[in-house]
C-alpha cells in the first residue's frame, strides 16, 4: 500500500520543491514529472447546498484553458486510494472558550468519518503568532485534547509578535503545507480555517500563498464567524493601499477557499459545530479527476481549469448542480 501511496504522489501535482516558511519568496511552480493534474472537486445542490456523490466519470467534462481534455483518472470518496491529511487553523484571537464544548463535540463526530489510515493536525493563530499544537495523527483523542491547548495558546498574553499584524494565518497555511508535505507526501490534503470573515493582508502575500497551496494540491476551506459590524470595515480595506505598496484584501480565508476549490461557511452566534461537521465532510468526500496537460502548458504559467458536469447528469438531478473546483494549475516539465 505505501508504494501505491508512492507513486499516487509522483502522479500528483505534490512534487514541487518544499515551500519556505517564509511567504515573501518566489513561490515554486509545480514540477510534474508524469504530467498528470489531479483535481479534487465537491458537487453541491445549487438550491439546497445538499452534496451529490453519484456522478460517473462520464458526467464530468474537464476544460484545460478552454479546450477539453481526457479525463485519464476518476475516483469517488468512497473509492479513494490515498489518505486523506485534514489540517484545521483556529483563531484564537477573540474568546473561543465559549464554543470549545459544541465545537469538540461535532469535530468527535466528524472525524468518526474518516479512516483509519486518515491523520489530522492543528494549529493555532492570532493576528501576529501562530503555533502547530497537533502535529498530523491518526490519534482521534489527541486531536480533540488539542483543542485545549488552542485556549491555553490565547491564554500567553506577553507573547512576542513574530509576524506583521495579521499574516499569522498565511504563514501558517505555508507551514501547513510544509507539515503535509515532510509527513505524509501523496496524502490529499485539506486545510479548514476556523475563525472570523476580517482579515487584512497584502494582495501580493495571498497571491504568493495561493500559489503554494495551488501548487500543493491543498483545499482550503472556511468556517467564519460573521460580524454585521465589520461590513463597512471590509469595504474600506478593499479600497485601501497599503505603505509597502499593492491592495489589501480584506476576506483572506474566503479568497483562498475560493482559489482552491473549497468553500466558506458563515456562521452567526456561536454555533460552529454543525458548520464544522459538513465542512469536514465536504472537504473529506471528493471526487478526484486526472487529465494529463499538453506540454505547452509545462511553462510554469498559470492555465486555466473548468470542471462542468455534463448535460445528461445535470438534467437527471435537476439542472441546479454546482461544481467546487479549483479554478487552475501551474506546472513546469
Amino acid at each position: 500500500m505505501d508504494s501505491l501511496y508512492s507513486q499516487i504522489g509522483i502522479l500528483c501535482l505534490l512534487s514541487f520543491l518544499r515551500a519556505s516558511a517564509s511567504v515573501q519568496q518566489e513561490p515554486t511552480a509545480i514540477r510534474v514529472s508524469s504530467r498528470l493534474v489531479n483535481l479534487d472537486i465537491i458537487v453541491t445542490d445549487r438550491r439546497t447546498g445538499v452534496r451529490v456523490d453519484d456522478l460517473r466519470k462520464e458526467d464530468f467534462e474537464v476544460l484545460d484553458d478552454g479546450r477539453p481534455v481526457e479525463i485519464t483518472y476518476f475516483s469517488r470518496s468512497s473509492e479513494r486510494d490515498r489518505p486523506f491529511a485534514l489540517v484545521l487553523f483556529v483563531e484564537v484571537d477573540n474568546s473561543i472558550h465559549p464554543i470549545l464544548p459544541n465545537l469538540k463535540s461535532k469535530l468527535d463526530h466528524a472525524l468518526r468519518n474518516l479512516e483509519t489510515r486518515d491523520q489530522v493536525g492543528v494549529f493555532v493563530f492570532d493576528p501576529y503568532n501562530l503555533q502547530m499544537v497537533q502535529a498530523l495523527t491518526a490519534d482521534r483523542e489527541s486531536v480533540l485534547t488539542a483543542l485545549d491547548r488552542a485556549a491555553e495558546f490565547q491564554s500567553q498574553r506577553e507573547r512576542a509578535k513574530r509576524y506583521k499584524k495579521f499574516e499569522a494565518l498565511p504563514n501558517a497555511l505555508v507551514a501547513g503545507i510544509n507539515h503535509v508535505q515532510e509527513q505524509r507526501p501523496g496524502a490529499r490534503a485539506a486545510f479548514v480555517v476556523i475563525g472570523s470573515d476580517f482579515d487584512v493582508v497584502s494582495g501580493k502575500v495571498t497571491d504568493e500563498v495561493s500559489k503554494r497551496l495551488l501548487a500543493a494540491g491543498v483545499t482550503v476551506a472556511g468556517l467564519l464567524k460573521s460580524d454585521t459590524q465589520t461590513s463597512t470595515a471590509k469595504l474600506m480595506v478593499q479600497a485601501m493601499t497599503l505603505p509597502s505598496g499593492g491592495r489589501a484584501r480584506a476576506e483572506v480565508t474566503k479568497y483562498f477557499s475560493d482559489r482552491t476549490g473549497g468553500e466558506s461557511i458563515s456562521v452567526r452566534g456561536e454555533d460552529y459545530g454543525d458548520a464544522l461537521e459538513q465542512v469536514i465532510g465536504n472537504v473529506t468526500q471528493r471526487y478526484s479527476l486526472g487529465f494529463v496537460p499538453a506540454k505547452a502548458h509545462l511553462d510554469g504559467r498559470f492555465h486555466k481549469i473548468t470542471v462542468r458536469v455534463r448535460p445528461p447528469a445535470m438534467h437527471q438531478k435537476g439542472g441546479q448542480l454546482q461544481v467546487h473546483a479549483r479554478p487552475g494549475y501551474y506546472a513546469t516539465p
